[in-house]
């Protein structure tokens, strides 16, 4: 159960977080796009780490879950 309740904080706190970054990314698209690239960065630094068999923390299993959105963000922020 606390496992449980750390991933929903990590889940919320992220949350928070790509929200205030949206806001700033209609200000400057350029320095979102970076923002976006480095959490992309972690997250293939987290899939490694999963890879070698070692145990993910729930924030690190959060941002696992975002991959793709960000992917998608990333290639939007890049086409524009």
């Amino acid at each position: 159960m606390p496992r449980a309740v750390a991933l929903q904080h990590a889940q919320q706190a992220q949350q928070q977080a790509a929200a205030a970054a949206d806001a700033q990314a209609a200000q400057d698209p350029a320095k979102r796009l970076r923002a976006v690239q480095k959490k992309l960065r972690q997250i293939g630094a987290i899939a490694q780490k999963a890879a070698a068999g070692q145990a993910l923390q729930a924030e690190e299993l959060a941002k696992l879950e975002q991959k793709a959105a960000l992917e998608a963000e990333a290639a939007a922020l890049a086409a524009a």
